[in-house]
């Protein structure tokens, strides 16, 4: 093989396809840039004519700050003449044309919005929609960021399909081996869209087989009862010619008595293998038969489940390939991954040709960064349209960098990819890291040549660069390992482990801040492999007053804030349930504790105003927006402050509010009703995914104590990074299916008779990637590294295991073992032999704080803010007067007689054996808005029925609702004119008219002076004397159910569906009065009556207030009647000029 040369990106020879190798910390983004401006400073191609293809959105976004500022340092340094290394070389290329060059580099900036720096998806994306017409891709395709639900969707159909026809003892097996719907999403979903993974499965097995095999067993088992009892009796003196041992028969039959119903499982019976086969050996016949009948029947039988369940697995697969797709192309949709098969699949068709030829007109040199977490599709059509054309194109990647198979990256696409490129060039030299670790490094990944387990990928040692300078004051070695041990014979478990390199690694960070001249908090890293890790650092880092912020791959939709918003939203969903409202406030974001509900159960008054806030916030919701009705929920409750007095207060804030934001972002692009975004809200907690959107977000912009998993320290650098971990690995956990490769082709066996071999090999390159894992993480350290190593239980799988006592012909299992079974001493002693490498005991930890200032940066703080702030503009209303609520939504239903929700039909008829609570009271206003008042009974029990299943209430009832619009339309409400509801038309009335009128702020001192002007009945005028409140300066929002108008004058009508008692007398004006005065509804009708009257001034040519305004009418609907008049159940008022005027200048008057 051809030795590999140093690749220089300024003196590299455009032509064949060429293959990078870039040691971690060697600048392999640096490079690339470089070639980048270089290409197109010397005219080699345009700015738009050069392919930057990366694999994530945030590595093409560096790119692209990046090569656009070296672009304008590069014209700079041009246009002052200091034509030195970049400048020097691209200016010697052009044979020394200055003007050339600086003009394609003004030109390139000038353009480089054109520039085509991007995800391997959206290169294939834009390809396919230019040419969308010509290989028949669809236009106008909805690009979706996660289609997990789709795939739900295509596994249900499948199972479904699979299940309908099934015996009872087939479904059993099916649901005790896993076969479910949601596992086997979770399981074998992602491989619809992997066509290139081959599938082992065996032959299929009919059902009839099936059948007969069940009938065999069900007749071979009630043969083998009745047999033995027949021979239980005395099976004791049967069993002595077989077996002589009296304990050893008595166990026996100890056994087979306790077996009993157990055997109608044949998985118990083939458990009890053993038994059956003593029995069938020792007793006499034909018990003995009886029982070889058995286990032969339940083997069999169990065969041929197993056969067909491996078989329905391949099938899962293979049919969600193509259902999936058919899914995809009916709805026009499409997700990242179908854009790269598309492509893939349009390069394998006769359209290939148009598609290679319209990336030769458009590019002349490609650049793939990253390339070592390519996959058999990517690299398939790299192959085809730049290799196998000959066209410039340089893969930069790390094999030994291959780190994320759980995102389908898989290092043996890389090694094919060599095989077809050739002999890869080299970046080698370390601008990272003190030549101390970067020695040390060397020293453990050189230990023998097949550190990595990988045939094709061995280990090339880095040269340092930087000089060994470390920080004064420091108590560390550049490169430091921690060793643990007890004694030679001792293995510590993995908690215990955990436990105290976790307390070390926080004592030695505060050492560090507390130095003279103390570390930057912000240039410490802890890097771990599992988010249970982090919070064990977490806690110890806290118990020490430091301050630190979790960084990692964690979606939010895994946190548990996600599962209190469900929780919440449950509530408010179904208002009227309390179990779910008390579930809601018992969650940490609400933060009731058993002592609070206990006294709200107490309290029915108080258990009303809960349950009215909740159906506010699902009214708000299904009105207006869920963003709307989240703020509220934030502020009716202090969601905010009672989530920052917690513990992690800014990170579950912070996860908060990104759970708002992306289930808004959900409501509005889906416009999902409250169930469909409470759906999706339960379907991302169970199935996360690992989109971009949901991951945790940064909490804090504080120079703060950083801990990664490895994965997201990838292509970072810090100049103090501990690693406390490396001493311990999970190990392969599945036991059903094997991930593995056979050569280069990546496989899944679903269960085959080779699957033990094919577990092996998995389990062999899950350690090979833990390996790489190791060699990301012992790379990302500036000037210190620390690392802890030693005899713990599960270490011998580890990667340091097997770098330390692995070997060209060992199997690393064999590693395993024998590291398992070596003296703590043995263990730690290869890491003494390791060149620049310092070994010590694990420092003892300490309860030393942290200075309060560890975490501030020095000598900057912010200025004193002298002049006074604004008052903030907020939206009030009727609510915030009455509830310290901030906004207007429907009040339905109060529950003046208790807080049942469902009114006693026993001995009630009409109207009061509906039953009560807010989601009646919404479902009676819902009725009366969509209803016309001059409608039959027929027509009007068909729109209540309408409203009933839509409220979820039985349709039963909708001629007792008819029955009620009905009378409430025909009862007079103002004896003046005789108004009714029935002779008003749809153009005479507005329901539910929103308002919003501007105002300059209220107290409620002022309020009550202006009220105490006119005489009230007297439950409202205590009620007045009681007003306590502010209202901020902004706007005055609300609703108002109805206005009408008659004979040209005005109503305000407010349907009131509260429940005052069974029958209509409960329903007079002296009860009127007192219940518009305990719920405070006067005042909301005089904030009606101000935003009406300020309309009619605007709208009513000659308006005039005695003429127009017509009055304010609260029609209590449970207790109207026509023959009764407006005696029962209706309270009419008409404020005077004086009173709605005064009114109007205090609550709008001065406003901005």
């Amino acid at each position: 093989m051809t030795t590999p040369a140093d690749f220089d990106p300024l003196t590299i020879q455009l032509g064949n396809p060429t293959l990078v190798e870039a040691n971690a910390g060697t600048g392999k983004t640096y490079s690339i840039v470089t070639l980048f401006v270089r290409l197109i400073a010397t005219g080699v191609a345009q700015v738009d004519e050069v392919l930057v293809v990366s694999f994530t959105d945030a590595a093409t976004a560096e790119l692209q700050q990046r090569v656009r500022s070296r672009l304008a340092e590069l014209r700079v340094a041009l246009a002052q003449k200091e034509l030195q290394g970049e400048a020097a070389a691209v200016v010697a290329e052009c044979d020394g044309d200055l003007v050339r060059v600086q003009r394609h580099v003004d030109n390139a900036l000038q353009a480089f919005d054109q520039a085509s720096i991007q995800t391997i998806h959206a290169f294939c994306q834009r390809l396919l929609d230019d040419l969308a017409f010509e290989i028949g891709t669809g236009f106008d395709i909805e690009m979706l960021t996660e289609d997990h639900e789709l795939r739900r969707e295509v596994v249900e159909d499948f199972w479904r399909s699979a299940t309908a026809d099934g015996s009872g003892r087939w479904l059993g097996f099916l649901a005790k081996e896993g076969f479910v719907p949601e596992k086997l999403t979770k399981k074998f979903a992602d491989y619809f869209t992997s066509p290139r993974t081959r599938l082992l499965s065996v032959n299929d097995v009919v059902m009839a087989d099936i059948a007969r095999a069940e009938q065999r067993y069900e007749a071979a088992l009630k043969a083998f009862r009745a047999g033995w009892a027949n021979y239980e009796g005395n099976a004791d003196e049967q069993l002595k010619a077989g077996v002589s041992n009296a304990s050893s028969r008595k166990a026996v039959l100890k056994r087979a008595r306790e077996i009993g119903d157990g055997l109608k499982d044949p998985l118990k019976v083939l458990a009890d293998k053993d038994f059956f086969a003593r029995l069938a050996e020792h007793a006499s016949e034909p018990v003995g038969a009886m029982a070889r009948a058995l286990i032969d029947s339940a083997s069999t039988m169990e065969e041929l489940h197993r056969s067909k369940l491996v078989h329905l697995r391949a099938e899962l697969i293979r049919y969600g390939r193509k259902a999936l797709r058919e899914r995809k192309t009916e709805l026009g949709v499409r997700h990242f991954d179908d854009l790269l098969n598309d492509l893939d699949q349009a390069l394998q068709s006769d359209h290939a040709d148009l598609v290679m030829g319209a990336v030769r007109q458009r590019y002349k040199v490609a650049l793939v960064d990253e390339f070592q977490d390519t996959d058999p599709v990517q690299f398939a059509i790299f192959d085809k349209l730049f290799v196998q054309q000959k066209l410039p194109i340089f893969f930069v990647g790390d094999p030994k960098q291959s780190i994320y198979g759980f995102r389908s990256a898989d290092v043996y696409a890389y090694l094919d990819a060599r095989e077809t490129v050739g002999t890869p060039q080299r970046l080698t030299t370390n601008r990272r890291s003190r030549p101390t670790i970067v020695e040390s490094v060397n020293a453990l990944f050189g230990r023998h040549s097949n550190a990595f387990l990988t045939e094709g990928i061995a280990f090339s040692p880095s040269k340092p660069h930087e000089s060994d300078e470390g920080v004064p004051g420091v108590g560390l070695s550049a490169s430091t390992w921690w060793t643990v041990a007890v004694d030679d014979k001792t293995r510590l478990s993995k908690q215990e482990y955990n436990d105290l390199v976790a307390n070390a690694t926080a004592s030695e960070i505060v050492k560090l801040l507390s130095l003279d001249q103390p570390v930057d908090a912000g240039d410490i890293a802890i890097l771990v492999r599992s988010h249970k890790q982090g919070q064990l650092l977490r806690d110890a880092l806290a118990a020490r007053g430091v301050a630190c912020v979790n960084l990692g791959d964690q979606q939010v939709f895994e946190s548990q804030e996600a599962h209190d918003v469900e929780i919440v939203l449950n509530g408010i969903v179904n208002d009227s349930n309390v179990k779910a409202v008390r579930a809601a406030l018992s969650t940490v974001m609400l933060g009731w504790d058993a002592a609070r509900l206990v006294q709200l159960d107490e309290d029915d008054t108080r258990w009303q105003a809960i349950l009215d806030r909740f159906a506010a916030l699902r009214e708000s919701w299904a009105r207006h927006s869920f963003g709307r009705a989240f703020q509220q929920m934030n502020e009716i409750f202090a969601v905010e402050q009672r989530l920052l007095s917690l513990r992690y207060g800014h990170r579950s804030l912070t996860n908060h509010l990104h759970l708002g934001e992306l289930l808004q972002a959900q409501a509005a692009s889906r416009s999902a009703s409250p169930l469909e975004l409470l759906d999706w809200l339960r379907q991302k907690r169970r199935y996360a995914g690992r989109d971009d959107a949901g991951k945790l977000r940064l909490e804090t912009d504080r120079s703060l104590v950083k801990i990664q998993t490895i994965h997201y320290a990838k292509g970072l650098q810090h100049r103090f990074v501990f690693c406390p971990f490396m001493a311990v690995r999970g190990g392969y956990k599945e036991k059903e299916i094997a991930r593995f490769h056979d050569g280069k082709t990546r496989c899944l066996d679903l269960g085959t008779d080779a699957l033990d071999t094919h577990r092996q090999q998995a389990e062999k390159e899950e350690l090979a990637e833990d390996i790489r894992l190791a060699y990301v993480a012992l790379t990302r350290a500036k000037s210190y590294s620390v690392a802890a190593w030693g005899a713990v239980s599960g270490s011998e799988h580890s990667a340091v295991a097997w770098l330390l006592h692995g070997g060209e012909d060992c199997e690393h299992n064999d590693v395993a073992t024998r590291v398992k079974s070596m003296p703590g001493s043995d263990m730690i002693a290869p890491l003494q032999q390791l060149a620049s490498t310092d070994v010590v005991a694990l420092p003892a930890s300490s309860a030393n704080s942290a200075p309060a200032n560890a975490d501030a940066a020095a000598g900057l703080a912010a200025r004193q803010l002298k002049q006074p702030v604004p008052r903030a503009r907020r939206v009030s209303s009727f609510s915030a007067l009455v509830h310290a609520a901030t906004d207007q939504t429907r009040d339905y239903d109060a529950l003046s007689g208790g807080r049942d929700l469902v009114a006693d039909a026993a001995g009630l008829s009409g109207i009061a054996a509906f039953p009560k609570g807010a989601r009646a009271g919404r479902c009676i206003h819902s009725l009366f808005e969509h209803s016309a008042f001059d409608a039959s009974l027929e027509t009007l029990a068909a729109t209540a029925a309408t409203e009933l299943q839509r409220h979820g209430f039985s349709t039963e009832q909708a001629p007792l609702l008819a029955k009620m619009v009905h009378d409430v339309a025909r009862t007079p409400i103002d004896d003046r004119n005789n108004l009714r509801l029935v002779d008003i038309s749809r153009d005479q009335r507005i329901d539910e008219m929103e308002f919003y009128f501007p105002t300059a702020g209220l107290d409620a001192s002022a309020l009550r002076s202006v009220l105490e002007s006119r005489r009230w009945p007297d439950p409202i005028a205590q009620r007045i004397a009681l007003l306590d409140f502010e209202v901020a300066h902004g706007f005055f929002h609300g609703f108002i159910d109805l206005v009408v108008e008659y004979e040209a004058r005005f109503y305000v009508i407010d349907y009131k569906s509260n429940w005052l008692g069974a029958g209509r007398q409960a329903y007079g004006r002296d009860e009127l009065a007192q219940e518009m005065a305990r719920h405070d509804y006067y005042l909301q009708y005089l904030v009606y009556s101000v935003a009406v009257h300020l309309h009619l001034q605007q709208t009513v040519p000659g308006y005039d207030f005695k003429q127009h305004f017509g009055g304010v009418a609260y029609l209590f609907v449970r207790g109207m009647h026509p023959d009764n008049g407006n005696d029962l159940g209706v309270y009419l008022d008409k404020p005077g000029l004086e009173l709605v005027a005064a009114l109007t200048e205090l609550l709008a008057g001065a406003a901005p």
